[in-house]
């Protein structure tokens, strides 16, 4: 599950994109013998070059700790959410 979701935040990242909402709830899981995994909610997405900062988007225990200071989103932004993913997955406990 983890790699597929992971493909799909790579895939993004690729085409020049930020998700900037990364979080459990915006993952779709499905059947064993199918796409197991799939990153939704495209609506806060925007050009990596066009990701200038106006406002905190997405869920807060999944925000990148630079958000919280002021930082814009990025790249490593949407890595710490999706960690924060793992993290729910691996323990069972949301961050």
């Amino acid at each position: 599950i983890l790699d597929e979701a992971a493909e799909g935040l790579q895939r993004i990242h690729e085409q020049g994109f930020i998700h900037r909402d990364v979080h459990s709830g915006n993952f779709l899981v499905g059947k064993p013998e199918e796409v197991n995994a799939l990153l939704t909610d495209l609506g806060l997405c925007r050009p990596a070059n066009m990701t200038k900062k106006e406002t905190l988007f997405g869920v807060l225990p999944f925000m990148a700790p630079e958000l919280l200071h002021g930082g814009e989103y990025t790249q490593s932004t949407d890595v710490y959410g999706f960690s924060m993913v793992m993290y729910e997955l691996a323990s069972g406990i949301p961050p």
